[in-house]
């Protein structure tokens, strides 16, 4: 799950999924 591309996180993004968001920022960090 952690091999997401930047497009399935802009959709995630635009969903407002929480639990994407959090693992996004843990991709970041």
């Amino acid at each position: 799950m952690n091999l997401k591309i930047p497009t399935i996180k802009l959709d995630s993004h635009l969903k407002d999924d929480p639990i994407s968001t959090a693992n996004e920022n843990i991709i970041i960090l």
